[in-house]
């Protein structure tokens, strides 16, 4: 889950965590993370079957905690590093809920664990197409844009595997 942070890893403060980005592909990004995991645990040793929630910018913990239901826990699972901003909300047997929400698939409910993305949609309301077109609101969203045609070649950008390991560097 290290690899799902920004940071790469938890260690330094909470300021160098959220600011200072170690790990690729993160590393090339000019902008905080504004998605987060929500994880229905079913089989994974260490952890109790539960809902839990992966905060990838701790910048948004407190805003988190009250929009989501007053009863979750919100607490560190016990052994666990205090490097990884994972919480765990809830106890309990999330399979068929998780099915449910995956589209009825069963890998959601029989793999060892399913995870919903979560996004703090705000700022994407900001974005620069909803200011060329004019839109307001949210009832219409700028959700992904995407090229048609060939390639250029350009000698500047070079090419990495696509999953480089941790030591790997640009």
């Amino acid at each position: 889950m290290l690899h799902c942070l920004p940071s790469g890893s938890g260690s330094g403060g909470k300021q160098q965590r959220q600011k200072k980005q170690l790990a690729l592909p993160f590393r090339a990004l000019s902008w905080d993370a504004e998605v987060h995991a929500a994880l229905f645990v079913h089989r994974v040793d260490g952890l109790p079957k539960g809902l839990y929630f992966l905060v990838r910018n701790e910048d948004h913990l407190d805003e988190l905690k009250k929009a989501t239901r007053p009863d979750f826990k919100w607490e560190k699972p016990e052994g666990r590093s205090d490097d990884l901003p994972l919480y765990e909300l809830g106890r309990g047997d999330c399979q068929q809920i998780s099915k449910a929400l995956s589209c009825h698939q069963d890998i959601a409910s029989d793999g060892c664990f399913s995870l919903g993305m979560v996004a703090r949609f705000e700022p994407a309301l900001r974005d620069k197409v909803h200011e060329l077109l004019g839109l307001r609101g949210s009832r219409f969203q700028s959700l992904y844009h995407f090229t048609v045609g060939g390639p250029v070649l350009d000698m500047r950008i070079m090419s990495l595997p696509a999953y480089p390991g941790p030591d790997m560097d640009a």
